[in-house]
């Protein structure tokens, strides 16, 4: 029933299972986050990399972040740049920032303006 209603435009009812970590294996976990985020709903696939980086796989989570980057998501390319730089890439870090602020992001990385938090 959930694949019908996500068929149908509601991705809600598919993200618990992500958010709550209840995929077995990753390819599952990502394939949904997936369906959610062509659905237009990307934060799925945020917290699918926030799983990653909290499981101590920093390249899935970045692979994850760049789904979501693709799909318009300026949240993520904070994420990314924020990856970037704990690796010690300032100038990938630098670039990913240049890249959300073309997208319309107004908050630099780590930013607590008005709009922090915002993407």
């Amino acid at each position: 029933m959930a694949v019908q209603a996500a068929d149908r435009g509601d991705t809600s009812v598919l993200r618990m299972p992500v958010e709550l970590g209840l995929w077995a294996d990753t390819a599952s976990a990502e394939s949904l986050a997936v369906r959610v985020a062509d659905g237009g709903d990307t934060s799925v696939l945020r917290i699918l990399a926030v799983m990653r980086e909290d499981a101590g796989n920093p390249a899935g989570a970045e692979a994850v972040y760049r789904q979501a980057a693709d799909r318009g998501d300026t949240l993520a390319l904070r994420a990314l740049a924020r990856l970037r730089e704990w690796v010690g890439d300032i100038a990938g870090a630098e670039g990913l920032a240049v890249e959300s602020a073309d997208r319309g992001d107004t908050i630099a990385p780590g930013g607590t303006g008005p709009d922090a938090g915002a993407g």
